[in-house]
């Protein structure tokens, strides 16, 4: 059975009202084009990051509750209907970046909290690889600068980091500023490369792989 899911979010609100985030989740069939409520997750969350791996469906991080910002992990078992929390992140995140490479699953940037100031949120150039087979997370070598509400995707085994935003700082005042580069992961060196920029910046749109190309 193919399907196409859609997981928690934020429910729409008012100027008077913060964002509400869900736990609810849908599918699709892809063969019935028809959409059923499936069990909800574990925890509410919004502006986290999900990728599927050896036919689990999983979800990283967000935001929860009363503006939280997560480090828990959830999987999801289409046979059971069911999620099920895995070992949490290193570090709680939100708007990071989620794909599978082979039997690993790649979590990059994103905003994170500080551990002597959880309100003051700053961008990561953190990069982290989740192992199925160990069960755990190992950081891999950082990204070229901090990034948050990218895209990355994988074409034919190899990574690229599509846009996203990152700070700046004028007159003393800290803003979010979109980005045009594209980078891609070096399995060799294990480092990240600057390889084209998107015409115009742009963070948190959606990227998707059609046969052997990007489309952003």
């Amino acid at each position: 059975m193919h399907l196409s899911v859609v997981i928690g979010g934020s429910e729409p609100c008012n100027e008077e009202v913060s964002s509400v985030p869900r736990n609810t989740v849908f599918r699709m069939d892809m063969d019935t084009k028809k959409w059923t409520q499936i069990s909800d997750m574990n925890v509410y969350r919004h502006s986290h990051c999900a990728c599927a791996l050896k036919g689990q469906i999983y979800v990283i991080g967000g935001r929860g509750k009363y503006d939280s910002v997560l480090l828990s992990v959830e999987s999801y078992d289409p046979k059971t209907d069911g999620w099920y929390f895995v070992p949490s992140l290193p570090e709680p995140m939100f708007a990071a970046s989620a794909v599978t490479l082979g039997s690993r699953m790649i979590v990059t940037g994103g905003i994170g909290t500080n551990r002597n100031n959880p309100s003051a949120l700053h961008v990561l150039n953190t990069v982290y690889s989740y192992n199925t087979i160990s069960n755990g997370w190992t950081k891999l070598h950082p990204l070229r600068f901090p990034r948050c509400f990218s895209n990355l995707v994988n074409v034919n085994g190899k990574l690229y980091l599509c846009g996203g935003a990152t700070r700046t700082y004028e007159a003393k005042n800290s803003l979010l500023c979109s980005v045009s580069a594209i980078d891609r992961y070096d399995a060799v060196d294990g480092e990240w490369h600057h390889v084209t920029d998107l015409v115009i910046p742009r963070h948190d749109s959606g990227a998707a792989i059609a046969g052997k190309k990007n489309h952003y």
